[in-house]
């Protein structure tokens, strides 16, 4: 029985290397919400169903159910980051050391070297960075491996450099955003753009005067304080984050775009992965456009590995405009090919139909065009600040956001309902990161034991914020980007640990009141239960007077 175990093994693997890439079709319509959990961990799950399929030369169909999906396919990198940190009276840090570890899991992956190094270059963030180290390393454990997710490894590098701002600012008893101030990357003579451009410098000093103009922070913050005074069992607290988010461009998407000469309507298909992000809605947008066509004659197909070979990952919030691109550089084309056919100078304008119709009869024209959209050697930086207000049950460590202003610089944006939407989902997913969504494992066995809604809790309604104000940045130019656009999916989820910063001082209110002046860290996600804690609230305390 063993032999023959053996031998079909062998037959196995000989039979999967002798099938070449022209022999498979992939096909993905979109998929649910998955932002970057379907990047890595369903590798083995494919390879299973492609293994089965060669073997028996039949359809194999695997579907999970979300226990089993969430116990193998899901999961952010942790980490565990410590510093040292040296500065003034006015808050400027002068020297830093940080050391950041990730948790990979059972076994190091590509994920393992990628997500520590983007940790190390975004920690930066908008701050002048002289004489900081940042060393990242990884270990493992008996955990699942993790996967990316939305913001890998960003999210955490603003987290940890803005809870060191913080615990400067506890130091020295100062606000956190006069330490924030002070070590804010202004332009010197030998870097005049700190932020990026120019144009990025002026805007995030326009994100601060409006913030502070229309936000009402100073009024806000003397009412917190009012507040905090008259009441000892409820605190208040209200935090600034700002945020520089690079993006990169170094990657290659493609679209074929065909028209269609029975009645003028035109589909697409490109390169990129739809997963929530608004990716098919804004290329269709753009076909639209560009082929001056109503939106609803534009119909978004699959992306499969015959129209589409060869693209990148979906991922880094720039899928939606290296798609656009591709779509526009194939309608460009289509554009060309139709001129003949259109009305000479001086003549009434034909109908879309009647030149599409002319140019397929008459013309022969070849109605189907197909584009790459090659990566450039450059970046752009997409700046950010917000204010989170929180109030805090100091006796249940129950919270609620009463008011978030987050700005984002978009850019010119493609489509502001769409970015508005996936900021705001960007940040309610990334409040579950920070405040609800506590993992656990079996100490034993490493099995991940949070595995449904039952005893996982991502934020629901409730939890977001009472009064959530978003605001786009208009009519700043991104040469890059299409259509002067910015990205806009990833960031907000970065903007999110504003929510711990926001809590942090909060707890930090109550100790003060239990004669705990002594720093305390609030770690991630910092649930009822852990902020609670954090208050070191004691029976001695209830006392009539």
């Amino acid at each position: 029985m063993g032999k023959k175990n053996s031998k079909l093994k062998g037959e196995t693997v000989e039979a999967l290397m002798t099938v070449t890439y022209c022999k498979i079709n992939s096909e993905v319509r979109r998929l649910g919400g998955a932002y970057g959990g379907k990047i890595t961990n369903p590798m083995p799950i494919a390879a299973a169903a492609a293994l089965a399929a060669v073997r028996l030369n039949k359809p194999v169909r695997i579907v999970l159910d979300i226990e089993t999906n969430i116990a193998m396919c899901s999961g952010r990198m942790p980490y565990l980051v410590s510093y040292e940190a040296g500065f003034d009276d006015t808050g400027k840090i002068h020297g830093l050391k940080m050391h950041v570890i990730a948790n990979a899991g059972y076994t190091n992956t590509v994920l393992s070297f990628i997500e520590p190094s983007h940790v190390m270059h975004m920690v930066k963030s908008v701050y002048r960075a002289d004489n900081w180290s940042v060393t990242p390393g990884t270990v493992t454990t008996n955990q699942p491996m993790s996967t990316a997710c939305r913001a890998p490894g960003t999210t955490n590098a603003i987290a940890a450099i803005e809870m060191v701002m913080n615990h400067v600012a506890h130091q020295l008893n100062k606000d956190p955003w006069e330490v924030r101030q002070a070590n804010f990357a202004l332009p010197t003579a030998e870097v005049p753009t700190p932020m990026g451009t120019e144009q990025d410098n002026k805007v995030f000093s326009m994100m601060i005067n409006e913030m502070f103009d229309k936000g009402d922070i100073k009024q806000r913050k003397a009412e917190r304080n009012a507040f905090n005074k008259a009441n000892r069992w409820r605190k208040r607290s209200l935090a600034l984050l700002p945020m520089l988010y690079p993006v990169g461009t170094m990657a290659k998407m493609s679209a074929l775009v065909s028209i269609y000469d029975n009645d003028g309507t035109v589909a697409v298909s490109h390169g990129g992965v739809e997963m929530g992000q608004g990716l098919n809605t804004k290329v269709a947008q753009v076909v639209a456009r560009e082929l001056g066509v109503p939106l609803d004659q534009v119909s978004v197909k699959p992306n499969n590995s015959l129209a589409n070979p060869g693209s990148t990952v979906t991922g880094g919030s720039i899928g939606s405009e290296w798609c656009c691109m591709a779509a526009r550089s194939a309608c460009q084309q289509l554009i060309e090919r139709l001129k003949p056919f259109r009305a000479a100078e001086g003549e009434p304008q034909r109908p879309w139909l009647q030149v599409v119709q002319m140019a397929s009869g008459k013309g022969g024209v070849n109605l189907s065009a197909h584009c790459v959209q090659a990566p450039k050697p450059a970046g752009y930086s997409v700046l950010g600040l917000t204010a989170a207000e929180v109030e805090l049950d100091v006796l249940t460590g129950e919270n609620r956001f009463n008011r978030v202003d987050l700005y984002e610089d978009a850019g010119q944006s493609l489509s502001p309902w769409v970015d508005v939407g996936q900021i705001e989902g960007s940040f309610a997913m990334g409040m579950g990161l920070f405040l609800t969504e506590r993992h656990r494992y079996d100490p034993a066995t490493g099995q991940k034991l949070t595995n449904r809604a039952w005893n996982y809790y991502p934020p629901t309604h409730k939890d977001m914020p009472r009064d959530f104000r978003v605001k786009l940045l208009k009519n700043n130019k991104n040469d890059i980007g299409i259509f002067n656009s910015k990205a806009t999916g990833e960031p907000a989820v970065c903007m999110s640990s504003v929510c711990l910063m926001a809590l942090q001082q909060a707890v930090a209110a109550a100790r003060r009141d239990s004669g705990h002046n002594d720093w305390v860290t609030i770690n991630a996600p910092s649930t009822v239960e852990d902020t609670q804690m954090a208050c070191q609230t004691s029976a001695e305390m209830f006392v009539l007077s």
